[in-house]
């Protein structure tokens, strides 16, 4: 132990006497082998003795710690609360100043650099025999930094964890496994959930017993025993609230082991489901009523069921009657038409009087417009009775476009209207070609017939952003008026045009709305007074479009030029018509009466017609679909199966103008098909090209 070098005499003449006995080779001994340091202060506060482990707790040599009045004089002393440490405070000077010992005093010597040293002192006063008051102090301190650091972190945790548990949406309690069963903490929610603050809850361990719910508790006690047991436990039950209140809680309750493994501790948590109990009441009561409402609907239903059946058989009657009803009418509209129109035609092809020519022309114009809203009437009622025979495939919208716009431009060069297609690349809709471009030629020749004169039609398409291909056709006319708009789609109403001499039915957009709709794709207008309109489609996009030649016109075959048995010898062009009204017979004849190069053979039977049709190995058969005694499908056919017939070319005559009838005769393998009232200028072309040389050229005929 060092001491210091100079002597002072003590009272009693000794060296040193200011340790006294404390000089005795044991005793120093003894004091260098404690772990604790060891110093000895006097009253004028000089440290004059300090064992090895105070040199090393303060980091000091010995020689710089003994005769100082302090052993730290360059570091800051704190207490544990981060305050400063008065000096006056330490335990030497109070032990030398009041003659009592100080126990476990704990000072913090913080360093320039922030770092602090924790020490726990301990004083104990040195008083000679005579003498009541100390002469020095012995002061031994120990580092307790690790211990303080830990428990300041286990208080800051600690205090995180009262932080979290207390603003948790639910209630934390912890209780003893033992045979008191006491509840040891309970979290402040436990007030506001039952009114009951948590000091009670630590008072009376019965206290969660007597809140159960009188109807839970028997079943709640036995499932709390299951803790014990060291599992984990859930459960939901009610519990009476001070005021009165019936609280649902669920509680998940784990198990705390001491060291040894031993259940000790539970912790469970009680979170408020008495809201979500009142839901689920609410939805149970609401089960139950709408399944008795179910059942009475369900009868109700049952009931209709029959009427509902009833009803739709009807229906499907109803919709039958009307498909054939639009057939019927549209044979017997199309029949009369046939030889009005055919016959106007005709005289057209003679030498009339300027007076004649204009009546003629006006029986014409008057027979076509019947014909279009005839036409228009029937597409209409089979889009309404699910009729119109649809046939979708990938189209390239530039080819229907342009076949369109080169149908109009006649019409509109009459007007000198410019119709002008604007639009790049190959986009393809999925679409029946035929009936967009039946849309298209509506959209078109209004376009022209409301456009100015010298105006323009212009026909663009483009991608839309949500896939799909829109195509505008776009005039340069008068417009349409604000307040019209509502009434654009409305059928035979034409907005006042009827006024201004352009002709037209009153159905073309009605018409053109539901073919889009019937194909999946939408109608818009846009339009500005003075300016003009732009209708809309909008149809679903087909992808890429491929580069597919260009589809080459089937031929018609050449006439059967057998000359009945001999070869060599051809024989007069024959044409048989199998047909059973008299109006188209005569029509025929005529058309047929200038030709006198032509042999006309008739049948008004189709059994009749077979017959003349093997007996007379003709040219061309016309033939018409309804007969009186075979349909003309089934003559077709029968045609066909005949090796003596197979090959004779077949013309279609039909006032069934639908595109599903068109299809099946084609498919069954006419040439053509053309419906009543004829084109006779198209009939003579196609007689001329089924025919070839052996008709004589129709500016020769008339």
């Amino acid at each position: 132990m060092r001491e210091r070098d100079d002597q002072e005499t003590s009272p009693a003449g000794d060296p040193a006497g200011e340790l006294g006995d404390a000089s005795d080779d044991w005793y120093r001994t003894v004091v260098e082998a404690l772990h604790e340091g060891i110093l000895v202060r006097t009253r004028d506060h000089r440290v004059i003795a300090c064992n090895a482990a105070a040199s090393r707790i303060l980091g000091q040599p010995e020689e710089a710690i003994v005769g100082a009045q302090t052993a730290w004089p360059e570091l800051r002393m704190l207490r544990e609360d981060g305050s400063p440490f008065p000096p006056e405070e330490l335990p030497s000077k109070v032990t030398l100043l009041t003659g009592r010992p100080c126990h476990d005093v704990v000072v913090g010597l913080q360093q320039a650099s922030g770092e602090t040293q924790w020490l726990s002192f301990s004083a104990h006063p040195l008083v000679r025999p005579g003498e009541t008051e100390p002469f020095a102090a012995v002061v031994s301190f120990g580092d307790v930094t690790e211990r303080h650091d830990t428990a300041r972190a286990l208080a800051e945790a600690e205090a995180r964890f009262r932080t979290l548990v207390e603003h948790m949406p639910a209630v934390v309690h912890i209780s003893a496994l033992d045979e008191t069963a006491s509840t040891i903490y309970m979290s402040p929610q436990a007030e506001g959930l039952l009114g009951y603050a948590p000091e009670e809850w630590l008072a009376d361990p019965e206290l969660w017993v007597k809140v159960l719910h009188p109807d839970d508790r028997e079943e709640t006690l036995g499932l709390n025993l299951q803790h014990l047991t060291g599992r984990p436990m859930s459960m939901e039950y009610r519990m009476i609230a001070r005021d009165g209140r019936v609280v649902w809680v669920r509680e998940d309750v784990v198990v705390i082991r001491d060291p040894q493994g031993k259940p000790a501790f539970s912790q469970g948590v009680w979170l408020d489901i008495t809201e979500k109990k009142r839901r689920e009441e609410e939805v149970r009561r609401l089960n139950v009523a709408l399944e008795a409402r179910v059942a009475e609907r369900t009868q109700q239903l049952q009931t209709a069921a029959g009427d509902l059946l009833v009803a739709k058989e009807e229906a499907e009657r109803a919709n039958l009657a009307k498909s054939e009803f639009l057939s019927r009418m549209s044979h017997e509209l199309r029949t009369p038409l046939n030889a009005v129109l055919g016959f106007a035609q005709l005289l057209q092809l003679e030498g009339l009087s300027p007076e004649h020519h204009d009546s003629v022309e006006q029986i014409i114009k008057g027979g076509q417009h019947l014909l279009g809203l005839i036409n228009e009437v029937l597409d209409i009622g089979r889009i309404e009775t699910g009729g119109l025979a649809l046939s979708v495939e990938s189209v390239v919208v530039r080819e229907v476009i342009e076949s369109a716009a080169d149908l109009v431009r006649p019409m509109a060069s009459d007007r000198c209207v410019s119709v002008v297609v604007d639009g790049e690349g190959n986009a393809t809709v999925m679409t029946d070609r035929e009936r967009l471009q039946q849309v298209l030629l509506n959209l078109l020749s209004n376009a022209v017939k409301y456009n100015r004169d010298s105006g323009t039609v212009t026909v663009s398409w483009e991608m839309a952003v949500d896939g799909r291909v829109s195509i505008d056709v776009t005039d340069t006319g008068i417009g349409i008026a604000p307040e019209q708009m509502g009434r654009l789609f409305t059928p035979f109403e034409r907005l006042g045009a009827e006024l201004t001499g352009v002709e037209g039915t009153g159905l073309g957009l009605i018409l053109v709305r539901r073919l889009v709709e019937a194909l999946g794709g939408t109608v818009s207008v846009r339009s500005e007074q003075g300016v003009g309109s732009t209708f809309r489609v909008e149809l679903a996009w087909a992808g890429p479009a491929a580069v597919v030649p260009a589809p080459i016109p089937a031929a018609f075959a050449g006439a059967d030029r057998r000359a009945s048995g001999r070869s060599g010898v051809e024989r007069t062009p024959t044409v048989l018509y199998i047909e059973d009204d008299l109006a188209n017979l005569a029509l025929v004849e005529r058309i047929l009466g200038s030709r006198p190069d032509v042999q006309l053979v008739v049948a008004m039977q189709g059994r009749m017609g077979l017959d003349l049709a093997r007996d007379h190995h003709p040219n061309l058969i016309l033939l018409d679909v309804n007969l009186p005694d075979l349909s003309g499908l089934e003559v077709l056919e029968r045609l066909r199966e005949d090796d003596r017939t197979a090959g004779i070319p077949v013309l279609v005559i039909s006032a069934d103008a639908s595109s599903s009838q068109r299809r099946l005769m084609l498919e069954a393998g006419a040439h053509d098909y053309l419906t009543k009232p004829l084109d006779v200028r198209r009939l003579v072309g196609l007689l001329e090209d089924v025919l070839g040389s052996r008709l004589a050229p129709a500016d020769e005929a008339v």
